[in-house]
């Protein structure tokens, strides 16, 4: 079963509010910008995503680095759970798009 989702595009408001580090994907700003539309720039560049699932499970996916947003391959993702790692690999694999998930430690986590 595919993931549903909403988007700071959506109006989610600040759910990721004190979300940490959970792991990486590795695939294309372009890629990205696809599934999950315009990203939120901080500071006018660093591109931020804020996903929510509809069981509250919250994602962050960002560049954490000083390569252009264009450039970048490594992405961060973020959340309160570290199974979000996995529903946006998932989430950018059922798009038909290639995703390379790194860091995952779910440690029995229930998707």
């Amino acid at each position: 079963m595919i993931e549903k989702f909403e988007t700071h595009n959506h109006g989610i408001g600040d759910v990721a509010t004190g979300s940490s580090y959970r792991g990486q994907v590795e695939t294309s700003f372009a890629v990205l910008c696809e599934i999950f539309g315009e990203p939120h720039l901080i500071d006018g560049s660093e591109a931020h995503w804020t996903i929510k699932f509809p069981d509250d499970k919250v994602a962050t996916i960002y560049n954490y680095t000083n390569s252009a947003n264009s450039d970048c391959r490594i992405w961060n993702v973020g959340g309160f759970e570290s199974v979000v790692v996995q529903r946006i690999t998932r989430l950018i694999k059922w798009k038909g798009f290639y995703v390379v998930d790194t860091d995952v430690n779910l440690n029995g986590a229930v998707l």
